[in-house]
């Protein structure tokens, strides 16, 4: 009963694909979580991934973000 319990958890493990999320929506980002950082696209040191959409809100032109903030209460 044990082995067929362990199975399953393995079973399940592998079909789960490892990549990242975004760490403000947290959507999957195509990057595997085995990359290492050095050569990640949108990586923040200290903070994570980052998807295009939430990086270029961030950094891109018109600073988004700082936009949205502010509008927030």
């Amino acid at each position: 009963m044990f082995e067929k319990i362990i199975n399953l958890f393995h079973k399940r493990e592998k079909s789960e694909k490892k990549t990242e999320h975004c760490v403000i929506c947290h959507r999957a980002v195509d990057i595997s979580r085995d990359m290492p950082v050095e050569q990640r696209k949108n990586y923040y040191e200290g903070v994570g991934q980052i998807c295009d959409n939430c990086w270029d809100m961030i950094y891109g032109s018109g600073a988004g973000f700082q936009v949205w903030m502010t509008g927030r209460k």
